[in-house]
């Protein structure tokens, strides 16, 4: 199980925190997806948490813009996709 209790970020501590008071418990074996507005903190709350267990973080945002960006400017037709 993954548990935060009143989890809190701030990039520096002269700033407001860009997360704050997130309570989250995950059971093993669930999958979670974070969603939110631009903005709002999924991103770094993932990366806090993967980086809290070990793990690496994959920024699948990132990776569709990159895909969609290459297929713009090769100019391919959505219809072949």
């Amino acid at each position: 199980m993954i548990e935060l209790k009143e989890f809190t970020f701030r990039y520096r501590e002269s700033v407001e925190p860009v997360v704050r008071d997130v309570n989250l418990t995950i059971p093993d074996g669930t999958f979670v997806g974070i969603t939110g507005a631009a903005g709002s903190g999924k991103s770094t709350v993932a990366k806090k948490v993967a980086g809290m267990l070990g793990f690496h973080y994959l920024d699948t945002g990132a990776m569709y813009r990159t895909i969609a960006l290459y297929m713009l400017k090769k100019e391919v037709d959505i219809d072949d996709v």
